[in-house]
């Protein structure tokens, strides 16, 4: 049984890989949406960001490494699953103050509302699975890992864990390859596959991580027994190959899923799906449940429940603009000048222009539906005459650059016409 002692120091260390995690993520989704001069320098310090921007990346990739790896392997040597998962999903309040801070996004009601929500969340489940100390076995030996692959309901859960995201990965492939994002422009996906997409690759991402968390468990809970012939077993090699492809798989995944989506929408999608597939493996595949009292029972589950409600909403403010950042900026494009993307020279003509641009108004078709602004900059008048859709779309698609308070609005203010097909031309 744990002391007391241990339990405290990993819930310290479960939310520390939280933080740790969250702050990976806003660094590496800089370097992936910004260009290196252009990127925050309180975020990453103008010596390191004139440099190269892939060397951001590399630092946000080593500490997702330190995050999810070391501090995370740590914690669950000391705590149950169940728990620790509760504890990491933190990592979504502190996801939105890094980005705040860092990337200058702005807190939203919704957002702030919905972190609080997965606080108290992450707390029921802490009392639920650590008042009391009940006694949930964290060390395993090689034997028992095995007999707990083999058990009916382990073997079950952990074969719909890799088919649910063989599946997804699938059918994510199928769209990379059909809608490439370099290509976008050119053929769009539909709306309703957009917004499917921007839940199943985080989503996809987030149960990959679930495979790696739980294979990385099984594989340090043997390492903490070696000198006891803990690591005698064959299952001690499978678990470390199984391990290291889905943590492969996990960096691979990053880098695609934050380049076509943006951090606050994406992440919490991601470690939504992480923290409930962890709880899962904790109570089913690791039968931590034979540990529990009845009264925990509510708590716990409770408790991701009540996560999962705060991270939709906080998704509530994100739903209302596209997900994926290019399509916003081909969306605003299409609104000025359907079918004419900016030029490079358009591009750079507005970069020495003055920052106050006009957006002409998105109508209806004559059946009482009442005109909007298209929402990056105050409205076109009847005869705007220094407003030209080339200079508009070249605005649209510098801004997604722009360094936060350069001048420009930040890429959160952009808006997607609710009907495409009643987009005016300029002029009309």
């Amino acid at each position: 049984m744990l002391r007391h002692g241990e339990v405290y120091a990993g819930i310290a260390l479960a939310i520390a890989a939280g933080a740790t995690t969250a702050l990976s993520m806003v660094v590496q989704h800089a370097a992936l949406t910004y260009p290196g001069r252009a990127m925050p320098a309180r975020l990453c310090g103008r010596t390191l960001c004139d440099v190269n921007k892939n060397a951001v990346w590399m630092l946000g990739l080593v500490l997702y490494g330190v995050g999810t790896g070391v501090v995370y392997s740590f914690a669950g040597l000391w705590i149950p699953l169940s728990l620790l998962a509760c504890l990491f999903l933190t990592m979504l309040a502190f996801n939105l103050f890094f980005s705040w801070y860092f990337l200058g996004e702005a807190l939203t009601w919704p957002k702030v509302a919905g972190s609080l929500i997965v606080l108290l969340g992450a707390c029921m489940c802490a009392i639920g699975a650590s008042v009391g100390n009940p006694g949930v076995p964290t060390d395993f030996s090689s034997d028992d890992v095995a007999a707990l692959f083999a058990a009916p309901l382990g073997a079950t859960y952990f074969a719909l864990l890799v088919l649910s995201v063989l599946s997804t990965l699938g059918a994510i492939l199928v769209h990379e390859r059909t809608y490439p994002l370099d290509r976008v422009a050119e053929r769009p996906p539909p709306a309703w596959l957009e917004s499917t997409m921007a839940v199943m690759y985080p989503a996809s991402l987030g149960l990959d991580e679930a495979v790696a968390h739980l294979t990385l468990r099984c594989m340090n809970a043997m390492l903490s027994q070696c000198n006891r012939g803990g690591c005698s077993h064959p299952i001690f090699p499978a678990t470390i190959v199984m391990c290291a492809v889905s943590s492969v798989g996990t960096v691979i995944w990053l880098r695609i899923v934050f380049k076509r989506f943006a951090v606050t929408s994406a992440l919490p999608i991601e470690y939504g799906a992480a923290s409930a597939a962890d709880v899962a493996s904790g109570l089913l595949f690791f039968q931590e449940y034979k540990s529990f009292a009845l009264w925990r029972y509510p708590l716990i589950v409770g408790g991701v429940a009540l996560c999962l409600v705060g991270i939709q909403v906080g998704r509530m403010a994100a739903d209302k603009a596209p997900a994926s950042e290019l399509a916003r900026a081909i969306t605003l494009a299409t609104v000025i000048d359907p079918g004419k993307p900016a030029s490079p020279s358009s591009r750079g003509a507005h970069q020495a222009a003055p920052a106050a641009q006009c957006v002409p108004p998105v109508c209806g078709d004559g059946d009482g539906d009442q005109c909007e602004a298209g929402g990056l900059a105050p409205p076109c008048s009847q005869e705007p005459p220094a407003c030209s859709p080339q200079t508009a779309a070249g605005d649209a698609q510098s801004s997604l650059r722009a360094e936060p308070g350069a001048g420009r609005p930040p890429l959160r203010e952009l808006r997607q016409p609710t009907r495409s097909r009643r987009i005016a031309p300029l002029g009309a």
